[in-house]
């Protein structure tokens, strides 16, 4: 069955669309962290994988949506991880019956793309801040 590991406080989490696998002292439960259009993120359950092929044609709108924090992606139980670069986002589907997200494979490979611009500047207000004072004057 195919799992994925997510980032969540300084802890990792294995999920696939049973539950938790690996983890179980996580506060974020068997859910992963999705960016709004505003930058914000937002919690929502994870249900599993759903294949890309299934949604490239369709008539009906669909919500895709970029899924956060994803570390790893195990093909099945015995596969090897293909880790995931922490500048990279996954894509997914949000299905608003269930409230939860899918993430799409692309030929059983897990649909990645970079991410186009530092979340919300907290990277870039951390580096430009200097913040090294002398306890002592000299």
């Amino acid at each position: 069955m195919s799992s994925i590991r997510i980032r969540f406080h300084y802890n990792t989490v294995t999920l696939n669309e049973s539950g938790v696998v690996d983890g179980h002292k996580s506060i974020c439960g068997s859910t992963v962290e999705v960016f709004g259009r505003d930058g914000s993120t937002e919690r929502f359950d994870f249900n599993g994988f759903r294949q890309y092929q299934d949604y490239r044609d369709s008539l009906i709108p669909v919500q895709f949506v970029k899924i956060w924090n994803v570390a790893a992606y195990y093909a099945d139980d015995f596969a090897r991880p293909e880790f995931i670069d922490s500048g990279y986002y996954c894509i997914g589907v949000y299905e608003a019956n269930e409230r939860a997200v899918y993430l799409l494979l692309d030929e059983d490979k897990l649909m990645t793309r970079k991410l186009d611009r530092p979340l919300d500047g907290r990277k870039e207000k951390h580096r430009n801040l200097n913040n090294v004072v002398p306890i002592r004057s000299a």
